[in-house]
């Protein structure tokens, strides 16, 4: 996918990518998913040569976007690559995005993330696994709040000062006692 593949207003059983290229990233906002939404050796980037016009459907470019407040939908990423240029790594836009959304189950597996992850204020009713994911960003967990009986977190893989809160007011990041700006 060349620009940017939305998924707005929808409402779907499931779908499966599976070595996908989203080279202008992936957004998915107001959209039923029954069953799931599922990556398998995909690969996520954001174009910065490529200018979106902004609209009342539109926002700027975000590598990886969902957004969903509605029905909880159980979301994989299986062996996924987010690549991102150091330029634009601490931009909050190019995080990957996964705020203020009600999931039934998290599965990371096998990913590597060179971009920020956000899970603030979301909500994982049953299982959140990250298993085998290289973070090399931060993880923001602010609100986050998942079910610890279903909870599989490999510690090797988010250790070394990688969780992370990002302050809006002032643009900092801060995380282990340390602030980025």
């Amino acid at each position: 996918f060349k620009k940017t593949f939305r998924l707005y207003s929808s409402e779907v059983e499931f779908i499966d990518f599976d070595t996908c290229n989203f080279d202008h990233g992936f957004k998915c906002g107001r959209t039923g998913v029954k069953d799931r939404l599922k990556f398998s050796a995909c690969s996520f980037t954001v174009n910065p040569f490529i200018k979106n016009e902004t609209n009342e459907y539109d926002m700027e470019a975000m590598i990886f976007y969902i957004s969903n407040k509605n029905d909880a939908m159980d979301l994989t990423l299986e062996g996924c690559r987010f690549i991102l240029p150091d330029s634009l790594k601490d931009i909050p836009q190019y995080f990957v995005n996964l705020t203020s959304s009600s999931f039934s189950n998290i599965r990371l597996i096998n990913n590597t993330f060179n971009a920020n992850v956000n899970f603030s204020q979301s909500t994982v009713a049953n299982a959140f696994i990250t298993y085998d994911c290289r973070y090399n960003g931060k993880i923001l967990l602010e609100s986050f709040n998942i079910n610890p009986i279903n909870t599989r977190l490999q510690w090797t893989t988010i250790m070394g000062n990688k969780i992370a809160v990002y302050e809006n007011k002032s643009k900092k990041m801060f995380h282990g006692g340390l602030i980025d700006s």
